[in-house]
């Protein structure tokens, strides 16, 4: 199992790679304790989100990619410009989307 976050390519400096290594523990603290057995691996990525997860799926042969959408899209925004379009119609497996409960 991959765990990725990708840290915007914009926002990507070396001040943000250098607190990569730190989220990366962080994530794995977190996961770990909720994952009862199976190995993972944490990965950070920089740059356009869509095309990270691409890359890392098709490294890693991925048989699923799961990933979190927003509740809504923004006013004028075209779904083809979402990186959730984006991951879907470029993955070279199935995507499952969630998004979570609203409060």
């Amino acid at each position: 199992m991959i765990f990725l976050h990708v840290v915007p390519g914009e926002r990507a400096s070396n001040a943000e790679s250098a607190l990569a290594e730190e989220l990366r523990e962080r994530m794995k603290q977190l996961i770990q304790e909720k994952l009862e057995t199976g190995k993972a691996e944490f990965l950070i990525e920089t740059g356009n989100a869509a095309k990270a997860i691409l890359k890392v799926a098709g490294e890693y042969n991925a048989d699923l990619i799961a990933m979190g959408i927003r509740n809504t899209f923004a006013p004028g925004v075209q779904l083809g410009s979402s990186t959730a379009y984006g991951v879907m119609s470029g993955a070279p497996c199935p995507v499952l989307t969630y998004r979570s409960a609203r409060h």
